[in-house]
């Protein structure tokens, strides 16, 4: 029998049986909305866990008894709350390193879907990556967590490890700066510094050390391990950055300019060239440079067919000047 049929199978049995008491009315209605909030994920999927009348009563009971959510929490909510859990990295996709967050992540929080949202940050450059992880979060459900992790101090006790609650979204990473840009632009921001520590700490691997459990914890809805600080713009960066900040496959060029902030009439000035907007890639010459807003919000410096980093020697960093 299924959890649907059984939530409304034990409906029936309880109020057939016996007098419900209030603290069991209360824990109904969480089985009850929990249904309701995730049907679509029982219709969508035909691997979901089943549960018998019987087993849900004696969950629904059982969590009364001991005056406690946990229980139902546990066995009936979690198994079909299926949040995500984003990495957003400098780590790189050669090596071990993506692969063994991913490891402690499945391991303590085996319910959470984990996805590699980007594993070629900046590398050292949390200034560049905040720019950047301010793009890419407006197409993040509210609810998931960020693990946000660009940590070239790390080991070296500067910068506080962090969980902060932006709008909804859970980030944990450190302090550095890498959170600043995604707090300018928010309406609501709660902030924790970790104070938990695992029993092993490597001095120089606390993505998978420390933060990883850390998320983890978040997702399995468990106390923040950490103590409640108001939030403070460590570094004090522009809220828009007149640089490139990152450099994709194409030699692609995203900068740090939201394009809605800026006139179609706008030239940008790089290196002693003049660069003019375009909508897209087929609207100029091939071998021509251009800008455009690209999918993120950003402007970006492209090439058509080819690369603008190398046609107009282009780095991280690289100034950009405006004029009209």
């Amino acid at each position: 029998m299924s959890f649907k049929t059984g939530v409304y199978s034990g409906f029936s049995f309880l109020k057939a049986s016996f007098p419900l008491t209030l603290r069991c009315r209360h824990f109904l209605r969480y089985s009850f909305i929990t249904y309701k909030l995730r049907s679509s994920k029982w219709r969508a999927s035909r691997k979901r866990k089943s549960y018998s009348s019987k087993t849900v009563i004696n969950i629904i009971c059982l969590s009364s008894a001991f005056k406690s959510k946990n229980l139902l929490l546990k066995f009936v909510v979690l198994p079909y709350i299926v949040d995500m859990i984003f990495l957003f990295t400098d780590y790189g996709l050669e090596g071990p390193y993506i692969g063994q967050v991913e490891s402690v992540l499945h391991q303590l929080a085996p319910q959470a879907k984990v996805i590699n949202l980007m594993a070629d940050a900046p590398r050292n450059n949390p200034k560049a990556s905040a720019y950047l992880l301010a793009s890419l979060i407006h197409k993040i459900p509210v609810g998931s967590i960020i693990f946000s992790v660009v940590d070239p101090g790390v080991g070296s006790g500067k910068d506080k490890p962090t969980a902060i609650k932006i709008d909804g979204r859970w980030f944990v990473g450190p302090d550095n700066g890498l959170f600043d840009i995604v707090a300018k632009q928010a309406k609501e921001i709660l902030a924790w510094h970790i104070t938990w520590k695992p029993e092993t700490l490597s001095n120089s691997f606390h993505g998978r050390d420390l933060y990883a459990p850390v998320c983890a914890m978040l997702e399995n809805k468990q106390q923040i391990p950490g103590d409640r600080v108001g939030w403070t713009d460590k570094q004090q960066w522009p809220e828009e950055l007149y640089e490139v900040i990152y450099i994709d496959y194409f030699g692609n060029c995203m900068t740090g300019i939201r394009a809605a902030n800026l006139d179609k009439q706008t030239i940008l000035r790089i290196n002693n060239q003049e660069i003019s907007n375009a909508d897209t890639f087929s609207d100029v010459a091939t071998g021509q440079q251009f800008w455009y807003q690209n999918s993120n919000g950003l402007v970006e410096i492209a090439v058509n067919q080819g690369a603008a980093e190398d046609t107009l020697q282009l780095k991280i960093g690289s100034h950009i000047l405006l004029s009209t």
